[in-house]
């Protein structure tokens, strides 16, 4: 057997991995918008939802703040370091920034997207849209970062390495899932049509959720393969496009709409944010290297 491709035992943990990944993205990711529902359902039947409504927005704020300190984060001290190894993996070795050339390419490539959008899509409310298109670009970033991330597992030969590397995976899926989660569950609080907001939530927790189970299955496909340079510049190239789609979404998409000079709260707000910074710097700092 070729030293590089997984034994039986090897290739069956994977497959597990690969269940266990699903359960734990669409769990992550879908019980910010089960809690949500609930809320808004038991608001719609009692009588002073006037009053309880806006104090649930304000509350929804505030979580969102969270959330973007979180993804703030994760984009320098998470995918930039990710971005920086797949060039090293890939041996584009060179005194160009090939890396930041990258990520300035997928921020300026969204932001096109989103002029484009914007343009054709004026018969929507401009808060339905922003709020569609805000979670477009997180997901899109997230899915690209955790198809490498699954092509990494996949590749990933020794017992102990995979297992480490898994439960690393899963710790990032279950807070990353949270604040899509939260994400996806504001969709439920605008004026989007309840058909619409249900199909962008299920196929939005399902994209998260295939994501690193695809990646890996690619990775287990190719071991053994003897040239796989090709593949790591294009992981890399697309580990590049995911972070600066990401740092677009978090400064042009959730602090921008957020922390705004003629919003309530500010304050708070920024203290929230702060808040997901810490918390997630910290938790990368425990994170198994």
């Amino acid at each position: 057997m070729n030293s590089n491709e997984d034994s039986p035992r090897e290739q069956f943990l994977k497959l597990i991995l690969i269940a266990v990944l699903l359960l734990i993205s669409s769990a992550s990711c879908g019980l910010p918008i089960l809690v949500i529902h609930h809320l808004l359902s038991r608001r719609r039947r009692e009588e002073n939802k006037e009053k309880r409504l806006p104090t649930l927005n304000k509350w929804m704020s505030r979580i969102s703040c969270f959330a973007g300190g979180v993804f703030l984060t994760v984009g320098f001290m998470n995918l930039f370091p990710d971005v920086l190894k797949a060039f090293e993996e890939a041996e584009l070795h060179s005194d160009y920034p090939f890396a930041s050339l990258c990520i300035l390419v997928g921020f300026f490539v969204i932001l096109l997207v989103e002029q484009v959008v914007t343009v054709i899509r004026q018969r929507d409310s401009a808060s339905d849209q922003q709020n569609m298109f805000k979670t477009f670009t997180l997901l899109l970033a997230i899915s690209l970062n955790s198809l490498c991330k699954g092509f990494a597992l996949g590749l990933q030969t020794p017992y102990n390495q995979t297992v480490l590397m898994f439960l690393t995976l899963s710790l990032h899926k279950v807070v990353i899932g949270l604040c899509i989660g939260i994400n996806l569950a504001k969709l439920q609080i605008n004026d989007s049509p309840r058909s619409k907001t249900i199909f962008v939530q299920v196929s939005s927790v399902l994209t998260l959720a295939l994501a690193t189970p695809i990646g890996i299955l690619i990775g287990l496909g190719l071991l053994g393969v003897g040239d796989l340079l090709a593949l790591h510049i294009t992981k890399a190239i697309l580990h590049g496009i995911a972070c600066g789609t990401f740092i677009f979404s978090v400064f042009c998409e959730i602090l921008r709409d957020e922390v705004r000079p003629e919003s309530t709260d500010q304050l708070v707000k920024l203290a929230w944010a702060f808040l997901g910074f810490v918390s997630m710097a910290v938790f990368i700092y425990f994170l198994p290297a």
